[in-house]
């Protein structure tokens, strides 16, 4: 009747909503852990980890060294007051130059208490400010130039517009596929990758891609081809498949991203990330791989060795 098929209709809305915000949170942790912060354990219950305030802080002066006046936080919030105050400062912090970060009726009060859409508000701006300065930093040591250098007219599929603005993706994509391009070109297809790419999967573009939403990405394969193409050891070619469905898709996705931090490289996204396409994080963790060409050689071999 009407009133099942209403009951049936709001529980799938807040199941999927529920797997939303559970994605929303790994993402958050998988960034928050990947930072490198000193002194900072390991975070398994976000919102129990910001509500002191103090990781907050330590996250922005991170960001933005120098950022944060040590002597006005509570370095021992062992009392809800200091806790609210440390959250206070934090969002004081987020609001001025440097950052100004959007954050019209958030208190410290809020993110102490765990309100739940104020305090992802916060951290999703403090994520996105953060990956964009990481991968700007990338573009600087690797000597290439973060501006536009192209008009928004030639934007491809899948164009990440709101980064666009601190340098141009095409770059990122140019560098992909020509060193994949002369890797292959130089030695060949990877010992024990041929099952991978019959000649009609190379003439579709398998090893090259035109955007951040493009399709052969889903497999990840085109991952493990830069990865290989920088750290000619570092992939296992045994564990890679061919991608032709979602479990596959997601081991690629999940090998990809260990064999990128084993060799080094600071990984900010989850393997739905790279399945699902999302072009922010697909730019994001090919910016970061594009690191590698700015490590000294000496520790790319000291690297490969290990």
């Amino acid at each position: 009747d009407a009133s099942s098929e209403l009951v049936l209709s709001n529980s799938a809305q807040m199941s999927e909503s529920g797997v939303k915000g559970n994605t929303e949170m790994a993402a958050m942790k998988v960034w928050l852990n990947n930072l490198g912060l000193i002194n900072v354990n390991r975070i398994h219950d976000l919102f129990a980890a910001v509500k002191d305030g103090l990781l907050l802080l330590k996250v922005l002066d991170f960001m933005s060294p120098g950022c944060v006046n040590w002597k006005k936080a509570e370095l021992k919030p062992n009392h809800k007051i200091k806790r609210i105050s440390n959250c206070s400062l934090a969002v004081d912090i987020a609001k001025k130059p440097g950052f100004f970060f959007s954050l019209v009726g958030v208190g410290g009060s809020d993110i102490y208490e765990g309100n739940r859409k104020l305090t992802m508000s916060l951290l999703w701006q403090m994520r996105r400010w953060q990956l964009l300065h990481f991968l700007k930093t990338i573009f600087q040591k690797s000597g290439r130039e973060g501006s536009s250098t192209r008009s928004s007219s030639s934007k491809r599929r899948g164009s990440t517009s709101s980064l666009s603005s601190a340098f141009d993706e095409n770059i990122v994509m140019d560098w992909a596929n020509s060193t994949v391009e002369a890797a292959i070109k130089d030695r060949g297809f990877p010992d024990g990758s041929q099952r991978l790419f019959s000649e009609k999967k190379k003439q579709k573009g398998m090893c090259s891609i035109s955007s951040m939403k493009d399709d052969s990405l889903s497999t990840s394969v085109f991952y493990l081809l830069l990865l290989w193409a920088k750290r000619p050891f570092s992939v296992n070619w045994r564990f890679v498949t061919p991608g032709s469905n979602a479990d596959q898709k997601s081991l690629n996705a999940k090998y990809a991203i260990t064999v990128a931090r084993k060799i080094g490289v600071s990984v900010f996204v989850l393997p739905e990330d790279l399945v699902k396409l999302r072009p922010k994080m697909v730019l994001v963790f090919l910016g970061a791989l594009l690191g590698i060409d700015s490590t000294p050689a000496e520790d790319r071999a000291s690297g490969d060795a290990e």
